[in-house]
């Protein structure tokens, strides 16, 4: 099923005073901490002419990007996700991989990954076709709430950050070259059919910017700028 998703910027400490209220009427993501969020890694791919890149900028209609996630820094739980752009919708698509499966993909050995679904498959043909590799990393902390009427999702993402690909995928450290001045948070908001009214009206008096943001795209443009 296509989803809806909006996408805004707002200040940080206007996203403090959202998040109290949605911890009101929402269930908190599964992932989260004693902190309430967590973070995420993303390891990206492109082609060699960065097609997935383009496609944004340029606007297209249909479009797609794949990644591997997980999430604090830890590969108990590693997923392979595709995301396509389809008109004003979207759909993601995943499937778990194992921790060596997932170190696999992103190495010159991926012909040799023991998992199989269409996904994994489709993905592995452009590996070997279209020259799709590892890009780079991307993180950032998320606090994400639900609510099943609409499957809505909500998500506050801050301290976006971007760092060079290496086969280390759950490395210590630090979180690279940031991305998302600490005073601005991006917040998104995801449903199917509809968005419940009482849940529209939590945003009808925060301040905020509709923008088109890939945070794919804003990292790509960052590490472009280490080049130039």
């Amino acid at each position: 099923m296509l989803r809806h998703e909006l996408k805004f910027y707002i200040a940080s400490a206007t996203a403090r005073l959202l998040e109290l209220r949605l911890a009101q009427v929402m269930q908190r993501d599964r992932h989260t901490d004693e902190f309430g969020g967590y973070a995420i890694r993303s390891l990206y791919f492109d082609s060699l002419t960065a097609a997935s890149y383009f496609d944004k900028v340029e606007g297209l209609d249909n479009r797609e990007k794949y990644r591997i996630r997980f999430y604090n820094r830890s590969l108990d739980y590693v997923c392979l996700e595709k995301k396509a752009k389809i008109g004003s919708g979207c759909i993601k698509t995943s499937t778990p991989l194992s921790a060596v499966d997932a170190r696999l993909l992103c190495s010159r050995s991926f012909d040799e990954v023991e998992g199989d679904s269409p996904l994994i498959r489709e993905f592995l043909f452009r590996r070997r076709h279209e020259n799709f590799r590892p890009y780079f990393y991307v993180d950032y902390t998320r606090k994400a709430f639900c609510y099943p009427l609409g499957n809505v999702r909500i998500t506050l993402d801050s301290d976006l950050s971007v760092s060079p690909f290496s086969e280390a995928l759950a490395e210590k450290g630090g979180f690279g070259k940031c991305v998302l001045p600490a005073e601005h948070t991006i917040l998104e908001i995801k449903f199917d059919a509809f968005l419940p009214p009482f849940l529209s009206a939590l945003f009808e008096d925060i301040p905020k910017v509709a923008c088109a943001i890939s945070k794919y795209c804003l990292c790509f443009e960052a590490q472009l700028k280490e080049y130039v």
